[in-house]
């Protein structure tokens, strides 16, 4: 009987140091591409912060479906993306996962003129979440230059 209670003080003992030690955040991370619509050739540039944790959370960009590496990864702080004065205690500070991306547009990067961009923030199996952005393949138009030749033999005439 005794025997029995010591090893129920254990297992909670180990429980509340594992709750104690993981600082798992409630929020989804945070996307940011500076642009939607992208032309072959050129270069989308993202970000993705996941939201403050310990330990940090790790970001992984998907395009398609497919992994894709990311240009850089940093852990912060919170207190210092406000300039405050950081913990003393650094050992388990929650910190903010950054991640920059920069992707090469190419001809495999559309299916369809879309492409699906995806940021995944995830802590062991505790937690995962994912943010999508679809972005638009800019095609050339033909008819623009069209219209403009038009205008060009108009002008002429009336002058």
């Amino acid at each position: 009987m005794h025997h029995h209670m010591i090893q129920a003080k254990i297992i909670v003992k180990r429980q509340s140091i594992f709750i104690y030690f993981t600082d798992t955040p409630m929020d989804d991370p945070v996307m940011t591409v500076d642009k939607e619509v992208a032309e072959v050739g050129s270069v989308v540039r993202g970000n993705c912060s996941a939201p403050a944790s310990y330990p940090p959370a790790n970001v992984t960009w998907y395009l398609n479906g497919r992994r894709i590496p990311e240009r850089s990864q940093k852990f912060l702080p919170p207190s210092e993306t406000h300039n405050a004065v950081p913990s003393v205690s650094v050992r388990r500070t929650p910190l903010v996962t950054f991640s920059r991306l920069e992707l090469e547009v190419d001809t495999e990067t559309f299916h369809n003129g879309k492409a699906r961009l995806s940021c995944v923030a995830n802590i062991f199996h505790l937690y995962k979440r994912e943010k999508d952005v679809i972005l638009e393949e800019e095609r050339p138009r033909p008819r623009p230059s069209s219209v403009l030749g038009i205008r060009d033999v108009m002008g002429g005439c009336h002058s």
